[in-house]
């Protein structure tokens, strides 16, 4: 079963606000999708989508720093790298979120934390450390639907949360923003 999230014209450029449409491309028939469809109707076989539903629901209301921590990033800071964020662990064992030194978008900020927050899905956080349940480092194919996952998730998060808080939590780690934000 191939499934694509497509946003825009690529997949691999992160989406734009406001939410564009997304289409499924699903055994050759195309389906479009908003942020409304849950990743368990869209992705059924990822072992995560579920979860992912659930937590975002239960996140409703919640500050970031408490969706951050219930994911266990438990640091949000600036490294000097070549991409936009990434997530690693760190030193003590928890997820550290990481944005690039030299600055970003606010837009590309808020976007990146939340495609981020979509990737913890994919580790089993029982585990100490997080250890990833997935096999996507030997399948490239994998790889792209769970980087679109990630995607989709952050159109998801940033609709239940405040953008201004979300901002507030960048600036908190000491993100730089570029004058295009």
């Amino acid at each position: 079963m191939v499934v694509h999230l497509v946003a825009n014209q690529s997949t691999r450029v992160r989406f734009p606000l406001p939410a564009p449409q997304f289409f499924v491309l699903l055994q050759g028939k195309t389906m479009e999708l908003n942020a409304s469809h849950s990743f368990h109707q869209i992705l059924p076989w990822l072992a995560f989508s579920k979860p992912a539903d659930q937590w975002l629901e239960s996140m409703r209301g919640q500050t970031i720093e408490a969706q951050l921590e219930s994911r266990r990033i438990t640091k949000v800071c600036v490294e000097e790298m070549i991409s936009t964020a990434a997530i690693g662990i760190g030193k003590d064992n928890n997820l550290t979120v990481y944005f690039n030194y030299y600055g970003t978008s606010l837009q590309d900020c808020i976007e990146s934390l939340g495609h981020e927050i979509g990737h913890t899905f994919h580790y089993d956080l029982s585990k100490t450390p997080p250890i990833k349940i997935t096999d996507d480092d030997r399948d490239e194919k994998l790889l792209y639907i769970i980087e679109d996952f990630c995607n989709l998730f952050s159109l998801k998060w940033i609709m239940v949360n405040d953008k201004k808080e979300i901002e507030r939590c960048c600036k908190k780690a000491g993100v730089r923003f570029h004058n295009n934000s």
